[in-house]
C-alpha cells in the first residue's frame, strides 16, 4: 500500500470530516499523524546511512507514552467532574453580549461533549470545566480579614 507524503490532499471529504473534528478536540498529533511522519522517515531516509530499528522503536515508545498520559488526563476531568455532584460550585461564562453570566448552585449532573466534560447547575445551566470559578461556599467580604488576606480569623 503507497503511503502520500506528509502534505498529501489525497482523503476524501469523510476523512477530512473526521480529522477536523479530531484537531478541534485535541491539538496535538494523533496516531495517524505518527504513522504518516513514521512513512515518511522512511521513505526519504539516506540509503547509505538509514536509521536504526532502535530509533523507531524508541519513537513509538514515546509516541505511545504521550498517548497513555493524554488518556490519563482525560479520564482524570472527567472523575473530577463526577466528583462535583451533590457539591455547590460557582461558575461564569461571558454571554454573546460580553457580559460576565456567572451561576452559583449544587451540581446535579455531568455529562460529555466532544470528549468534555460538561456540569449542570440546578439542572438548569451547563459550565465547563474551565469555567468553574469556586468549589464550596466561599466566605463572604465580611468574614475576610484585610490585614492578612486569607480570610482567617486567628
Amino acid at each position: 500500500m503507497p503511503v502520500d507524503g506528509v502534505n498529501s490532499n489525497n482523503t476524501t471529504s469523510t476523512e477530512n470530516t473526521r480529522t477536523t473534528s479530531n484537531k478541534s478536540l485535541n491539538t496535538g498529533l494523533d496516531v495517524n499523524d505518527f504513522l504518516q511522519l513514521l512513512a515518511s522517515q522512511l521513505s526519504n531516509q539516506d540509503m547509505m546511512n538509514p536509521m536504526k530499528d532502535t530509533e523507531f522503536m524508541s519513537q513509538l515508545a514515546q509516541f505511545t507514552q504521550l498517548e497513555a498520559i493524554n488518556n490519563l488526563v482525560d479520564t482524570s476531568m472527567t472523575s473530577y467532574a463526577a466528583s462535583l455532584i451533590g457539591k455547590e460550585i460557582t461558575a461564569a461564562s461571558i454571554t454573546s453580549r460580553g457580559e460576565l453570566n456567572t451561576k452559583t448552585g449544587v451540581v446535579t449532573g455531568v455529562s460529555l461533549f466532544e470528549g468534555e466534560p460538561i456540569v449542570y447547575i440546578d439542572n438548569e445551566h451547563s459550565f465547563k470545566l474551565p469555567e468553574i470559578m469556586a468549589v464550596g461556599k466561599l466566605p463572604t467580604a465580611k468574614e475576610t480579614d484585610p490585614e492578612d488576606g486569607n480570610g482567617s480569623k486567628d
